[in-house]
């Protein structure tokens, strides 16, 4: 058999008909995110992404609620203090001049109990706002002293018992984790406290004395801290924090009375709240 010479010369096939090898498929942003080990780790596996984040307890595109309860240390006790001088009038009424008045935050401890629901978009970051209810006390003291011709005749004072109050308390904030994956989680913590705190009505002296009051109003403080989270091979959290604030606001407040005679004692605080916090939460 002859074989024709110019079919052994003939070209491949065109490229159109070699197969291309596929592509493989773009890693999940959750697994990317991950450190190497843990990324290979999931490679290794023959489970689905959502699978062995599950297993694997990666809290990457996770949405938590969170319970908070625990005790609060620093300046959460509030003091207000107000003076006033009076003299006879004509007639023999009294009259009265500017009221000298303090206000600020001393040191104390009170409880606290609060919520927080938070997102994490990466292993390692995790955005959130808490909100809640310091329980604290208020200390109110209230004198005048009475002035004739420059001269002290007579003065009282008195000071209230400590009364329970409520001071809401609103933080955005982050936690930054140092582990991606596992059970035990170690996490540093920041965020913007704020609270808001309520008025005094303080009794008059009827006839005699009329005390000014003291409105409410609001604080901000810068917090830091650490904690350590435990997740649970279901939906059920538990963790343990210790966040600390340093107080920027409000600064004490004083306004100077006029013809007072004995000057009281102005209470100073730390600017400084330590929380130590605990809870549990689910992952939705």
């Amino acid at each position: 058999v002859l074989l024709d010479p110019d079919a052994l010369l003939e070209p491949d096939p065109p490229d159109a008909f070699v197969e291309s090898p596929l592509e493989p498929d773009p890693l999940d942003p959750r697994i990317a995110s991950l450190p190497a080990q843990a990324q290979r780790r999931f490679s290794q596996s023959d489970q689905t992404v959502e699978a062995w984040l599950e297993e694997a307890r990666v809290r990457a595109g996770v949405v938590t609620v969170e319970l908070h309860g625990g005790a609060a240390f620093g300046d959460i006790v509030r003091r207000y203090d107000t003076r006033v001088a009076v003299s006879t009038a004509d007639g023999g009424s009294f009259s009265q001049g500017a009221a000298y008045e303090y206000e600020n935050f001393i040191q104390g401890k009170g409880g606290f109990l609060g919520a927080a629901v938070a997102y994490a978009p990466l292993w390692w970051l995790e955005l959130g706002l808490y909100g809640g209810a310091m329980i604290v006390s208020k200390e109110l003291t209230a004198g005048w002293e009475q002035i004739e011709a420059g001269v002290l005749v007579d003065e009282d004072s008195v000071t209230y018992k400590p009364t329970g109050a409520l001071m809401a308390v609103l933080e955005p904030r982050l936690r930054t984790y140092l582990v991606a994956t596992g059970p035990i989680k170690p996490y540093a913590l920041g965020g913007v406290h704020t609270r808001f705190f309520d008025g005094y009505a303080v009794p008059d002296i009827t006839g005699k004395v009329d005390y000014p009051d003291r409105p409410g109003g609001l604080g901000f403080g810068v917090t830091v801290g650490g904690g350590l989270a435990l997740d649970t091979p279901g939906r059920l959290l538990v963790f343990v924090e210790v966040p600390w604030t340093w107080l920027l606001t409000p600064a004490p407040y004083l306004r100077e009375g006029e013809g007072l005679t004995i000057t009281p004692e102005q209470a100073t605080g730390s600017q400084q709240m330590l929380n130590l916090r605990g809870g549990v939460g689910l992952k939705l």
